[in-house]
């Protein structure tokens, strides 16, 4: 496999030149991610593919390096959990882990309490994201933390219900 250089922006519209040796192509949420072992940081990075420009290969080859885990699509997943993460939303939803785990994809994390119940985990930086999610469950719930995922969900419920009452 060869190495590539190509133009990169990030999301705050900076640009750099980058050297790269190409592992994986991830399609995540619509958009196609390039894993790459970035030469000049001497670690793996992710690019948005749409954000790269002036692609050339340098015909220099390389024996791939292993990624730090074994589905790169989980790499892609992880990393972004960990760069976006603000809040660990918690609660508590009445309904089946497996029902609610298949809602919520790999977007948020459902653990049984019971048959009929189970405790959520969904690590965001957007509330209204995560408040969108609970709702989108269509079974009643209760959010635990952070304080500010209950005080988001409550001005939710006071524009709906003022919505829903006009």
């Amino acid at each position: 496999m060869g190495r590539f250089i190509f133009d990169y922006t990030d999301s705050k519209g900076a640009s750099t030149s980058r050297r790269v040796q190409p592992h994986h192509v991830v399609s995540l949420d619509q958009r196609l991610y390039l894993i790459a072992h970035d030469l000049d940081r001497a670690d793996w990075r992710i690019f948005r593919i749409d954000r790269a420009s002036n692609a050339q290969r340098t015909r220099q080859i390389f024996t791939p390096r292993p990624l730090p885990v074994e589905d790169p699509a989980e790499y892609v997943r992880s990393r972004f959990y960990e760069a976006w993460t603000v809040y660990e939303v918690t609660a508590t939803v009445e309904a089946p882990a497996e029902d609610v785990q298949e809602k919520l994809g790999g977007w948020g994390e459902a653990t049984p309490v019971n048959e009929k119940s189970c405790a959520v985990r969904i690590p965001t930086s957007d509330l209204d994201w995560a408040t969108f999610a609970l709702a989108g469950l269509h079974a009643p719930f209760t959010i635990h933390g952070p304080e500010e995922a209950i005080t988001h969900a409550a001005g939710w419920g006071s524009r709906l219900t003022a919505a829903a009452s006009s």
